[in-house]
């Protein structure tokens, strides 16, 4: 059985149960719809009270590998692949209304068009090179107090570029709104851990090959970054081991996957003034 399929699959096992009891109750007639639960998918070897997930999965399991450029692969993220067609065939139609000349400036389609054309267009992003990230990469030389990279982190937010993982992308933390979770009728702000670039906080701790490969290929990563804005090769070098000190650290102090499971243990509700303090 393949490890990082069973969480994904836990679903199919559910919506069977579902299936059989739907079936039962009203019946197997002609007019009714295709069943959505293919009972390919099943193993109807196996009794489903002796090992009921091996039963509604193992037929999927047994002619299903994960592909090469991918870690791990389930119905969602099947799904999420199917997504991702429906959305390039949407933007592939729209530019192709734009190429045309066959759609009005300020529609919908000409805007997902152009947007994508530009996106796409590699030899006008190589000849703009930094101009379109300059004022940023300024406003970082800039920083020389702790309210300077504050007010970054702030503004980078707002503008759209500090979200990601946890809410925090590579802010030390981030902000977003949600549902208290002892008192669902009430949004509230909640904060969440960031900082880190690596999947996980293990991948800067740990000292097996894999994750000492990792740290290797990230540092290099890195380097080349500095080394595309302009930094020599050893100031480049320099600069990414600082990086990668610098997250290190910060993943000391991140909260594993694991202790983020106890729902109480990450429940400090407080006032935004004692939330102001803290930070």
């Amino acid at each position: 059985m393949l490890p990082s399929l069973r969480f994904r699959t836990i679903t199919v096992a559910v919506l069977t149960v579902l299936a059989i009891h739907v079936a039962l109750a009203q019946g197997r007639d002609a007019a009714r719809p295709p069943r959505l639960i293919d009972r390919a998918n099943l193993d109807t070897t196996c009794a489903p009270c002796a090992n009921f997930y091996q039963f509604a999965n193992g037929g999927w399991l047994s002619k299903t590998s994960i592909p090469a450029d991918k870690s791990s692969l389930g119905s969602f993220g099947m799904l999420s692949d199917k997504n991702q067609e429906v959305v390039r065939g949407i933007v592939d139609d729209a530019a192709k209304l734009v190429r045309g000349g066959e759609t009005k400036p300020g529609t919908n389609e000409w805007k997902i068009g152009t947007f994508f054309m530009a996106c796409m267009d590699t030899s006008a992003i190589e000849r703009a090179s930094l101009a379109a990230i300059r004022p940023v990469l300024n406003q970082i030389a800039a920083i020389k107090t702790i309210d300077d990279v504050v007010r970054i982190f702030g503004e980078r937010r707002a503008a759209g570029g500090g979200g990601g993982r946890g809410g925090g992308g590579l802010a030390p933390f981030g902000i977003s709104p949600g549902s208290d979770p002892k008192r669902a009728t009430d949004i509230i702000l909640n904060a969440n851990q960031g900082g880190l670039s690596l999947p996980d906080r293990e991948d800067y701790l740990k000292d097996d090959a894999r994750s000492v490969k990792l740290r290797e290929d990230y540092l290099g990563h890195v380097s080349r970054v500095f080394r595309l804005l302009g930094d020599r090769e050893a100031d480049a070098d320099a600069h990414a081991r600082t990086v990668l000190d610098l997250e290190t650290k910060l993943a000391r102090i991140t909260v594993s996957r694991v202790a983020l499971r106890d729902p109480n243990a990450t429940y400090h509700k407080m006032s935004l003034a004692d939330f102001q303090k803290m930070t």
